[in-house]
């Protein structure tokens, strides 16, 4: 009995089994690596009629493979990627006419394809990186013209750019050495080596203004210029691209759930060599896009967006109308409240300001000889809508609707006698309904073109100052943003940001979900950090007159910079940055973590060599709140220094040096302080830190709004 029981229950088994696989057939259910196949025949047969029509077509069916990667598709649930790589790296190379968009349809279908049969999990990343460890593209000579034409266009922009700056401009010719950049671009391959390193050491000095991206487009340029100048083994550069591509499947394949930041910037760093080599950008892609999610996330409340715009409003303006041959004068009172209110928007944060008021009005019409005296109530409602984008802000034209009452207080006469008065009474009563709805529509018309003509012009001032003060210089420095998203609910405003330039790795994974009620809440992730500092501070140069200017910029960022002397004893003092890792940040276990890394430091005339200097830091919270302390005295030490070094005279004095400096940068305790909420604002009070974590590269920070007591706005507009 008990055998047989077991018995059914096997074949209870297997016919559960087969019931399975029938289904997943009649679903039709591709397996795994189909969908990418259907994608990549799909593009190929797309290609094949392209090329029908084209003489060349034989010679690009050879040169692409066509018929290895038609037999790959003959068996797609046994597809080699290791096949699937070279051929594509064929659509990767500098050949003319790879950029049409048939060939670039192929291209992306078969990444997309071989994505699909390795996944993109770390060990699947790691498999598509040792896949490709035979597809070496060499160094052709359409790669050298590219290249060439690239600087060329950059050194041209820069041209333009310096004939704009007058006698500036003259100076940093001087500086470059001009004539001789353009003397060695001007010999193509033929070009002294030695000199164009000198030119690029001088764009590469870290001196103020070589940060724009006129000076940066050509430094990058000539900088792949050299490379390719230097490229003159291709067989060791094919062997140092498969020890490359063995590191990084090696560093993928060790990578836990979340990543540490030093681990992201060993990726980082292999995926720089890469794009310099000009090899694998499929696998570049597929790397960057796991490391792709947003590394800056904000959320904003209604309330406190509506403790910003709600306020009260009044005003006194006169009144002047003309309404059924009568010339009105008068004065206005209006009082009333502007409300705001969010607007669920995917793309945008869109609020739509509410008025509502009514104006009490002492009027005189005058109409022949007739004075008529009344008084007026207008109710009246106002609508504007604003739209927050990326870059700026948008509206749309007020809407409005108002309702007039007036009431006769008499009429007087400047001739005439008691006949004409009740001539003028009874005219005044017969058309008072007309004038009533002419007086609202007409209250309707002023009310829409003075909140046009108010916000309109307030926007267009913010719009100024955004883009003068804030978009404008990130993106003459290329730091602003690749990727912003701003929506709104009905509940808060949402700001997304993913700041990951060229080769530069964001987020493995999404920001973690805020566990308490706030007013604002932000997450940071130490890529979000990282990624800035090595794009606005690579190899730069500050100095103490530096500290000096950013110390008298409003907010946080000022506060932040007044904590550093500026002339420590007296003299002057600098700080160059180095060129990778400038500023490095870590996130984790709640703690965080930041080393400044420095390639050497000046004081007065004497320059020192470079140092590190870490500090790290507990996140505590205790009945006053968050505060945070450091874990131990300043780590400051070379870049080469290991355990157990004695540091030398020059160290040991640069290191006390340092210490007194950063001591007041980094102190031993931070205690955060409440936010104020600028004076402007009607309900202002200010921002109470109610959240401090740092998990998993990211740093959670979440405020809450205190409302000041008995605070009231006002604002003028004219109404009637």
């Amino acid at each position: 009995m008990e055998w047989s029981i077991i018995r059914l229950v096997r074949e209870g088994r297997v016919l559960f089994l087969r019931i399975f696989l029938v289904f997943l057939w009649g679903a039709n259910i591709p397996c795994f690596g189909q969908s990418g196949a259907k994608e990549v025949q799909k593009a190929l047969d797309g290609l094949h009629q392209w090329l029908d029509q084209s003489p060349y077509k034989d010679g690009w069916l050879e040169y692409l493979q066509i018929s290895r990667l038609e037999k790959e598709l003959v068996k797609p649930t046994e597809v080699n990627p290791e096949v699937l790589a070279q051929v594509l790296a064929r659509y990767y190379t500098e050949a003319e006419g790879l950029e049409l968009a048939p060939f670039v349809r192929v291209r992306e279908a078969i990444s997309d394809w071989l994505t699909e049969i390795t996944g993109n999990s770390w060990q699947g990343l790691a498999r598509q990186a040792k896949a490709s460890q035979k597809a070496f593209v060499p160094f052709s000579p359409q790669t050298a013209r590219r290249v060439h034409a690239q600087l060329k266009a950059a050194v041209a922009a820069l041209d333009q750019r310096l004939r704009l700056a007058g006698p500036n401009g003259d100076d940093w010719r001087q500086y470059l050495g001009w004539q001789e950049l353009v003397e060695q671009l001007n010999r193509g391959q033929q070009a002294d080596l030695e000199r164009l390193d000198a030119i690029y050491y001088r764009l590469d000095a870290g001196f103020e203004g070589l940060g724009l991206y006129w000076f940066s487009d050509v430094r990058q340029a000539l900088h792949d210029w050299l490379i390719i100048l230097r490229t003159t083994d291709l067989t060791e550069l094919e062997a140092n691209y498969r020890t490359v591509l063995d590191t990084l499947a090696k560093e993928l394949e060790s990578l836990p759930p979340t990543p540490t930041a030093e681990q992201t910037e060993r990726i980082g760093a292999i995926l720089n060599w890469l794009r310099d080599a000009r090899q694998a950008p499929w696998l570049v892609k597929s790397i960057r896009r796991r490391f792709g999610q947003t590394n800056l996330k904000a959320e904003i409340s209604a309330p406190l967006v509506q403790a910003a715009l709600d306020r009260q409003v009044e005003d006194v303006s006169p009144v002047v109308d003309w309404i059924l041959g009568t010339e009105i004068h008068g004065t206005g009172r209006t009082k009333g409240r502007i409300t705001s209110s969010l607007i669920p928007n995917s793309h945008a944060v869109e609020m739509l300001l509410h008025f509502t008021g009514r104006t009490e009005s002492e009027t005189v019409g005058y109409n022949g000889p007739a004075r008529i005296y009344a008084n007026g109530q207008t109710q009246l409602q106002a609508w504007k809508r604003l739209l927050v984008m990326p870059d700026g802000l948008q509206v749309a034209p007020a809407q409005a609707q108002a309702d007039t009452q007036t009431t006769i207080r008499g009429i007087g006469l400047v001739r005439g006698g008691c006949v004409v008065e009740r001539i003028a009474w009874k005219r005044t009563f017969r058309t008072k309904p007309t004038a009533e709805w002419i007086a609202a529509r007409h209250a309707e018309d002023r009310l829409r073109c003075r909140l046009d003509q108010q916000i309109e012009q307030l926007v267009a001032e913010r719009n100024r100052e955004f883009q003068e003060r804030i978009r404008l210089p990130l993106w003459e420095r290329r730091l602003w943003p690749p990727e912003i998203q701003l929506r709104s609910t009905d509940r808060s405003i949402g700001l997304e940001v993913c700041q990951a330039q060229a080769v530069q790795l964001a987020a493995p994974l999404a920001p973690p979900a805020c566990r308490i009620s706030a007013d604002l809440v932000l997450h940071v992730h130490e890529t979000m950090v990282n990624n800035t500092a090595a794009l606005g501070l690579s190899g730069m140069i500050l100095t103490d007159e530096h500290f000096d200017r950013a110390s008298q910029q409003p907010g946080l960022f000022g506060q932040l910079f007044q904590q550093a002397p500026t002339k420590p004893e007296g003299e002057p003092w600098a700080i160059y940055f180095a060129h990778e890792q400038p500023v490095f940040v870590a996130f984790r276990d709640g703690r965080f973590t930041i080393t400044i890394h420095g390639r050497a430091f000046r004081r007065g005339q004497t320059k020192y060599p470079g140092m590190n200097i870490t500090a790290e830091y507990r996140i505590e919270k205790s009945p006053a709140g968050y505060r945070a302390v450091r874990v131990e005295e300043l780590k400051i030490f070379p870049p080469d220094w290991e355990p157990g070094r004695q540091l030398s005279v020059q160290e040991q004095v640069l290191k006390d040096l340092l210490q007194r400096r950063f001591e007041k940068i980094f102190p031993p305790e931070m205690t955060p302080k409440p936010i104020e909420l600028p004076e402007t604002w009607p309900g202002r009070g200010h921002l109470e830190l109610v959240l401090w974590e740092s998990d998993d590269g990211w740093l959670s920070l979440a405020w809450r709004r205190n409302a000041a007591v008995s605070t009231t706005g006002s604002a003028e507009m004219g109404a009637q």
